[in-house]
């Protein structure tokens, strides 16, 4: 097992800014010693208002303890949200950690307990001890971390893209682009500066029309001093031009550039085509532009299997696929049929949280993030492999305040009849305002990092494709 990062003994606070300077939370991070044991603990505080959403409000709370020779022994976390409320005991072991994830608190109802055994580069610091390297070295990092929302190890790799010129002194901030990528798939890209000691001094994360920033401060910070008045814009993305039905019924083609030539990639679909140009890519999307994801045997056989987020196999989705198998004709009807169904089922539109198949199916609720995900669900059940699309989708029609934008989105894809199709519940149909950023199986970390990535990209002309005449 990998020594951890040595302790650190000085308190930490960072606040979290919005881009007219509204304070929207904070992290502080100290450390405590007793019975025998060294402490360190971190807080996040975090409130906000969506525009057409409830304030969510988020405390989260976690310690690390350490024995007499600074190894890890055991993590406790509390975190508390509009989702739920939930506490995490890890005790650490022999290089295994038994978790236990409850509701509420240490007596709260055990909703999993499991053991899990650590890798030998197991970290707890999120790679701060592993960054803390000479000023004049590029930042290129791999390590491993435990997830206790996933209760799972998952291999993590920072890659720093590029740095600030100037001549640095020792104590002095590194300003860097930086690529967090998780279990080989890419993220985010944010804009940093690191100190010396390793921890990130500052952050940027483009959210809408806001940049949200965590800075280090000196200043104490209290969930008093949090403006509960802030509401921030919807994440969406203005469009350059007003797109007439007949182009979105047709073809379209996008030409980006990359936000600080930070590039990434972009996936295919069958429905869109990606070309690299010069710093930018360009994105052709239309009925049949893109030639599909894998048509391999193995691949289609995975992809039509359960999935964390896609329970397949629970009779609820067994027998609604069972009454669309009888209904359709081929595969096309079959999904056709499976989202009237799930339509029918889930009538309600709710924007708060991030809900598995079977959740969204029993709750009767969710939003476009759910619909892909239950429709995707109930495509495997009837034996069509199915993954979620997230990306953006085109709307004329008023959208929480604005019109004519681009606003996240998530769709469903499905392998019938021998090509690769997309299915749009939400919408109802699917069109060349789509643009696919990733491609996964419904969870919560892929819609994330479509929308961080979504604003990575700088729009540089949107055009409708016509056959000549």
């Amino acid at each position: 097992m990998a020594q951890p990062a040595a302790s650190d003994t000085s308190e930490r606070w960072m606040e979290i800014t919005s881009s007219e300077g509204n304070l929207v939370g904070f992290t502080h991070a100290w450390q405590s010693r007793e019975d025998g044991l060294i402490t360190n603990h971190s807080t996040t505080r975090f409130s906000i208002r969506l525009q057409g959403h409830p304030r969510n409000d988020l405390h989260d709370n976690r310690s690390l303890f350490r024995d007499h020779s600074g190894q890890i022994v055991r993590i406790e976390r509390t975190a508390k949200s509009n989702i739920g409320h939930f506490y995490h005991h890890v005790r650490i072991k022999d290089g295994l950690a038994i978790l236990e994830s409850r509701d509420k608190d240490a007596k709260g109802r055990l909703r999993n307990r499991r053991t899990i055994s650590l890798p030998e580069d197991i970290r707890f610091d999120m790679g701060a001890g592993l960054m803390a390297q000479p000023r004049n070295t590029s930042i290129d990092i791999s390590f491993s971390r435990l997830n206790l929302n996933k209760g799972k190890v998952e291999n993590i790799s920072i890659k720093q893209m590029s740095a600030s010129s100037d001549e640095l002194q020792p104590n002095d901030n590194v300003s860097a682009i930086m690529r967090i990528s998780i279990d080989g798939k890419l993220r985010n890209i944010i804009s940093v500066k690191i100190g010396s000691d390793g921890h990130i001094a500052q952050r940027e994360q483009p959210i809408s029309e806001v940049v949200l920033t965590y800075k280090a401060t000196d200043k104490p910070l209290s969930e008093a001093m949090l403006d509960r008045n802030y509401t921030m814009p919807h994440p969406q993305i203005a469009s350059p031009y007003r797109i007439p039905k007949r182009a979105l019924d047709g073809k379209i083609r996008y030409h980006f550039q990359f936000a600080d030539s930070a590039a990434f990639p972009v996936p295919v679909t069958g429905q869109q085509k990606i070309k690299p140009v010069e710093n930018g890519i360009r994105i052709d999307i239309c009925a049949t532009c893109g030639p599909g994801l894998s048509h391999e045997a193995e691949d289609l056989e995975r992809w039509r299997r359960p999935a964390p987020w896609m329970q397949s196999d629970w009779p609820p989705f067994q027998k609604t696929a069972k009454v669309a198998l009888r209904r359709g004709q081929n595969d096309d009807a079959v999904m056709r049929s499976l989202m009237k169904m799930a339509r029918s089922r889930i009538s309600d539109i709710d924007y708060s949280g991030h809900f598995s198949a079977k959740s969204a199916w029993q709750q009767r609720h969710g939003d476009c993030t759910e619909d892909a995900l239950v429709l995707a669900t109930l495509g495997r059940a009837a034996g069509i492999p199915t993954l979620v699309a997230n990306g953006l989708a085109y709307s004329r029609q008023r959208y929480h305040g604005a019109d004519n934008a681009f606003i996240p989105h998530s769709w469903t894809l499905a392998y019938v009849d021998g090509q690769w199709r997309s299915y749009d519940m939400s919408l109802e149909t699917f069109d060349a305002g789509h643009i696919a950023l990733t491609i996964g199986e419904g969870e919560a970390s892929d819609v994330a990092a479509a929308q961080a990535l979504s604003h990575r990209l700088l729009w540089q002309s949107v055009a409708e494709i016509r056959a000549r005449p």
